[in-house]
């Protein structure tokens, strides 16, 4: 789990949800640069992963990969897509890190 500082709250996840988006294979990323509530969110629906434990391990997973990433000063939130229930942890790590650091850098003047 985030610690509580890096995490989304529902009125800084609407704001988030206008931000820059990155799109894989497997995830999607949206980021927004932030003044002062930043953090992050995992989103993963039951079209993805049906079994509410498989959806749980997914979230956990993604937020163990994302969590050196985070930062106070942007907003992410990061949407599964189909097909990424079934990737290793060390291809979920890989996919994410990428996308994440391509979102992030990409936008130096993000909104």
């Amino acid at each position: 789990m985030m610690p509580r500082r890096l995490r989304l709250s529902r009125e800084t996840f609407a704001k988030a949800a206008s931000g820059r988006r990155a799109t894989s294979a497997h995830f999607s990323v949206t980021v927004r640069n932030t003044a002062k509530e930043g953090g992050a969110a995992v989103v993963i629906s039951k079209k993805v992963a049906k079994k509410s434990v498989d959806r749980h391990l997914l979230k956990r997973r993604a937020l163990d990969v994302i969590r050196p990433l985070v930062s106070p000063t942007y907003s992410m939130i990061i949407y599964a897509r189909s097909g990424s229930p079934a990737l290793s942890y060390r291809a979920l790590k890989e996919e994410l890190t990428q996308l994440v650091t391509e979102a992030v850098g990409s936008g130096k003047d993000m909104r």
